[in-house]
């Protein structure tokens, strides 16, 4: 009787050895990535017009495959020339110094027409510091974005993180640059 068990324990084991064991036993490894896709490369086209991003992805992008193009964040922001002042946002309005909503709009659907997706930079988490009228027209303080936000809707700490980086409370919660 101990044989049939044994000749049991033995076809088991090797039938559980015949599904671990790949094909091709003794060769190189059998697994292959998957190919990348036709579209994975991805174009940032920092601080361009909405119109000239139009351009490219028909001119340029599109055809030489691309499949992606990033743009910076076209929501209302503060005044000025510099390229931080995309990062000020004062609303949610498309209407910023690099096109309005019309000229966001024709290029995302350009971009899509030559084959090419469009990926918004996107600010997060805050708002502008100071006071004055957005590149939209909108009029806003610290603290106040009329239609947005007010006071009570802003963190509680309203002090500096200064340098002090080694807090973590401090540093999420508080205004780093007025912010």
């Amino acid at each position: 009787m101990a044989r049939r068990p044994l000749s049991v324990a033995l076809a088991l084991v090797a039938g559980a050895a015949a599904l671990v064991i790949p094909t091709g036993f003794g060769a190189a490894g059998t697994a292959q990535a998957a190919a990348p896709g036709d579209k994975d490369v991805t174009a940032v086209m920092f601080e361009w017009k909405f119109a000239s991003i139009a351009k490219a992805c028909t001119d340029t992008l599109g055809p030489a495959g691309y499949g992606y193009v990033q743009v910076s964040p076209p929501q209302e922001h503060i005044q000025g020339g510099q390229w931080w002042t995309s990062y000020q946002p004062v609303s949610y309005r498309i209407a910023g110094r690099l096109g309005d909503r019309a000229a966001f709009s024709a290029m995302v659907n350009t971009c899509h027409s030559a084959g090419v997706k469009v990926i918004a930079d996107s600010v997060i988490n805050h708002m502008s510091a100071g006071s004055g009228t957005g590149t939209g027209g909108s009029a806003y303080t610290k603290y106040d974005y009329p239609g947005l936000y007010s006071g009570a809707d802003m963190d509680d700490c309203r002090t500096q993180i200064g340098n002090n980086y080694n807090d973590r409370g401090n540093v999420q919660n508080c205004e780093l640059v007025g912010l």
